[in-house]
């Protein structure tokens, strides 16, 4: 069998075609590392089936979630699959797409994260995409800024003038004020530190490309739960069509940014 997978990347799709079931001895490899992961007593699997879409599946039929389960038909083992909310609660006649296996849709969304480095176009667009975020955030924290600079001028003014003030309600008015200066000057702190943040980090192409080509050494030592977790970061939303056998991944860019980072961290 074979399923189309199509990238949803900012409002462009862009078509791929790829074999719905990775190669046995490289998936065999990623098993053995994640057995051997929990065995070895690291972080506690909460999502011990490696339900990796769950949350974010949706079946293209009936607008509606897909959700895991699994059977067990053989002594010590199961067969995985997601099935659709609207098949589940009212019927398989009532869906097209009903259910599909687990293991064929992740690996083919797995596929479709791996093919963002082979895919100049979506390359590209992520750094522009991520470039201009950067700028606006840094025109954004600017305006932040000198909001809160005038304030605190328009602050210190009123407060010299209460100075001169005698009273009991003078006094309390100064001690509001300078709990808001107290609480403006702080942020203003945040402001800036972001500030320097934002203007000392860039992310070009050749980063992003070999963050992307590292994904499967990353991938091999995540728990299930981080594997999860992992795809979440990256993906957005995934629809499935079981009419047609189409995939389509709806990738979230700062997400693809926060994997930048994780990579570079490991």
């Amino acid at each position: 069998m074979v399923y189309v997978g199509k990238i949803e990347y900012e409002g462009q799709i862009y078509d791929g075609e790829h074999k719905a079931v990775v190669d046995p001895e490289v998936w065999q490899r990623v098993q053995d590392r994640l057995r051997f992961n929990a065995k070895t007593g690291g972080r506690q699997i909460r999502n011990k089936y490696g339900a990796v879409l769950k949350g974010i599946l949706t079946c293209e039929s009936c607008a509606a979630g897909m959700i895991h389960t699994y059977t067990q038909r053989k002594p010590n083992k199961l067969y995985r699959y997601y099935v659709c909310v609207n098949a589940h609660q009212k019927g398989y006649n009532q869906c097209p797409t009903r259910s599909v296996s687990a293991p064929v849709i992740e690996q083919a969304v797995i596929d479709q994260i791996r093919g963002i480095a082979a895919n100049p176009t979506v390359v590209d667009e992520t750094v522009r995409q991520l470039d201009e975020q950067r700028v606006a955030g840094i025109e954004g924290l600017e305006r932040e800024k000198r909001v809160m600079e005038s304030e605190l001028q328009r602050l210190g003014k009123e407060i010299a003038g209460l100075v001169r003030v005698a009273g009991k309600a003078a006094t309390d008015r100064m001690a509001d004020l300078q709990d808001r200066v107290s609480v403006l000057e702080r942020q203003l702190r945040e402001v800036r530190d972001q500030l320097a943040e934002s203007v000392g980090h860039t992310v070009d192409a050749a980063s992003v490309r070999k963050t992307l080509r590292e994904f499967d050494r990353i991938w091999a030592e995540l728990t299930p739960r981080e594997q999860e977790k992992f795809v979440k970061t990256l993906v957005e939303r995934v629809t499935y069509d079981g009419e047609t056998g189409t995939v389509t991944v709806g990738f979230r860019t700062t997400g693809i940014k926060q994997l930048c980072v994780e990579v570079q961290n490991r």
